[in-house]
């Protein structure tokens, strides 16, 4: 999934806000963070799994984390420059698409990095190395509810198919949205299992529900 295209498209067709971001090639990923007031965070186009996602706090950092990005990446793939939201909630939600193109909503899941600054590939692989709670009591009844609808609106608008889960910062009153995940981890305890047991679909049914309306 091109993540700034498809933040662009959700922005001008919903009532979401986008954290300002700026897109460039990973050659001048140095010389524009140079530029740029700090901290900010910094994530590849396209990647999943939040390899290469960063909080940079000053350009000590930067060194490090262009080492890593060339180990995954070549000097013409595009990187997000974003702005960095502080106190937020990190919240993700998905919804499963029937055959007949109905919906089951999903409730949106808040989750709580325990070993990171945020939900990065450290806090997603490793063992408690997170904590998700639903429902997310971190924002509120309206929040959820809206995430809820407006997440398959954005599953609608980006052409997904059978499932998808998008993720959203909340601060306060202002819900951002993130990207959407077309391909979402699926083992027991991933996002969207989760999710689905909370409206009474268990691992099992979640594998069957797939099958048969693939």
């Amino acid at each position: 999934m091109d993540k700034y295209r498809s933040s662009i498209l959700v922005k001008s067709s919903t009532n979401f806000s986008i954290p300002e971001t700026k897109i460039v090639r990973l050659i001048n990923l140095k010389k524009e963070l140079s530029k740029l007031p700090l901290p900010v965070f910094i994530k590849p186009n396209r990647n999943g799994s939040s390899i290469c996602s960063y909080v940079l706090r000053d350009l000590s950092g930067l060194d490090s984390i262009l080492k890593n990005f060339y180990a995954h990446h070549t000097d013409e793939d595009e990187i997000l420059i974003q702005e960095y939201i502080e106190d937020m909630v990190e919240i993700s939600c998905g919804c499963l698409e029937k055959k007949d193109h109905t919906f089951i909503s999903l409730p949106p899941i808040e989750i709580v990095p325990k070993v990171s600054e945020f939900f990065d590939y450290k806090a997603k692989y490793t063992k408690n190395g997170s904590l998700e709670r639903i429902p997310a009591i971190g924002i509120s009844k309206e929040q959820r509810e809206k995430i809820s609808k407006l997440t398959i609106d954005i599953h609608k608008l980006l052409g997904c198919r059978l499932y998808s889960r998008s993720d959203y910062l909340v601060v306060e009153d202002n819900i951002y949205y993130l990207e959407t995940n077309t391909l979402p981890g699926m083992t027991n305890m991933s996002l969207i299992p989760q999710e689905a047991y909370a409206v009474g679909i268990n691992f099992k049914d979640l594998i069957s529900f797939y099958i048969e309306n693939s």
